[in-house]
């Protein structure tokens, strides 16, 4: 992965992110109308917003009314006692408490779900970021207190479950090896919150979002949870599709292959090799196989005179639960969801993911599921924190309050 690139400079009423014109798939004019405009507005305040030029002009809210508050709860995963990796069943996550939740103890608010991407952690959200790694978070709290005080944002409590494990990423399925995951987030993290949390516990007034890996686990769960999720943001989601870099010519697959045979549990990240982890977890999360030594998962390639071909059986098994695949076949479902969204950067650095994006859009377009395909100038990480201020107004114009 790259660093991010430079920003432009801030003060001149143009897109932090250049954005090309979203392609609009299913929603009526009107709708279309409403968020074309939003975001051109978003886009001319932003600069103004974050320099602190709109604010000589604008009456700031009294400090105390500005922040918000970041709690840290441990949710017990009852699907996750037992995995053969070793997890733990309790599991830390983050959640934003919005800067009237402390003094308007009446009040219920709708519920943001974030989850991060690979290598990430659920508490990473709101953690200071380490200097120079491009992998390091945004601090999400400033961006969530300036969209809700003075962004035109609407309150919102924001929960950031973990979806990292011994294998670095869980991809948000449930495994027989890595655990119920997917039942973690959509059951336990989502109880969690209504129970303890002054919420609108219904499907109307929860959003799920996610980057990376975590946008492969928005698109997967919320087109077969769209009874629990009403609002659905993908930001360039991995792996939805077998392309590109997923395909066999990727050298990773021959180091992964070898380390099959192993007799062993593996430890966090041992590879260090991005792809031979990311493949790692995702064979645990997609093809999990208690038997099978080394990897503890079987692989959608095998080795046949040295070359890295096809594995038939595990190769459909893989298609078959990826977005190319899930979310078409759950079209019924997703046409019911409030909103959809797919993101992602058009430099990005896993080629996988604009091709992938490309093809599920094109897919949901052919089942009639209305949906917003949008692209930036950019990379894989490229303008994070402005991606996240960008996906906040849609998920306040959508969510009920």
């Amino acid at each position: 992965m790259t660093p991010a690139s430079p920003l432009p400079n801030v003060g001149t009423c143009v897109p932090f992110l250049p954005l090309r014109r979203p392609q609009v798939l299913g929603y009526n004019r009107a709708m279309q109308k409403r968020q074309l405009a939003s975001i051109a507005v978003l886009f001319c305040l932003l600069p103004f917003l974050l320099s602190g030029t709109f604010a000589q002009t604008t009456k700031r809210a009294p400090a105390s009314a500005r922040h918000g508050q970041v709690v840290y709860a441990t949710v017990h995963a009852k699907g996750l006692e037992g995995n053969l990796l070793g997890d733990p069943a309790d599991q830390t996550m983050g959640v934003y408490l919005p800067p009237s939740y402390s003094t308007h103890p009446s009040r219920r608010y709708p519920v943001l779900y974030l989850l991060h991407g690979f290598g990430g952690s659920g508490a990473g959200w709101f953690q200071s970021p380490e200097a120079g790694s491009p992998r390091s978070a945004p601090l999400l709290q400033n961006i969530l207190d300036d969209a809700m005080t003075e962004g035109g944002v609407r309150e919102m409590i924001v929960a950031t479950p973990n979806g990292r494990n011994k294998l670095v990423g869980s991809f948000y399925l449930d495994s027989s090896v890595a655990g119920d995951w997917e039942d973690y987030v959509v059951r336990d993290v989502v109880g969690y919150v209504d129970a303890h949390y002054r919420t609108l516990a219904d499907r109307d007034a929860r959003g799920l979002a996610g980057f990376s890996m975590g946008g492969f686990g928005a698109l997967v769960l919320g087109a077969r949870h769209s009874d629990v999720f009403g609002v659905v943001y993908a930001m360039s989601p991995c792996c939805t599709a077998m392309r590109e870099d997923l395909t066999e010519k990727n050298p990773a697959w021959q180091t992964l292959l070898r380390i099959q045979g192993e007799h062993r549990v593996p430890s966090e990240g041992e590879a260090k090799d991005f792809y031979v982890d990311a493949f790692w977890a995702l064979a645990a999360a997609v093809s999990p196989d208690r038997d099978r030594a080394g990897l503890l998962a079987d692989l959608p390639y095998k080795l046949e005179d040295g070359k890295v071909v096809q594995d038939p059986a595990v190769y459909r098994i893989w298609e078959e639960k990826l977005p190319l695949t899930v979310l078409p076949a759950h079209a019924d479902q997703l046409r019911g969801l409030i909103a959809l969204k797919i993101e992602y950067g058009m430099q990005d650095d896993f080629p996988a993911i604009p091709v992938g994006a490309r093809e599920v859009s094109a897919a949901l377009a052919a089942k009639g599921v209305p949906h917003v395909l949008e692209t930036f100038t950019g990379t894989h990480m490229d303008h994070l924190p402005e991606r996240l201020r960008h996906m906040l107004p849609f998920m306040s114009e959508n969510l009920r309050h």
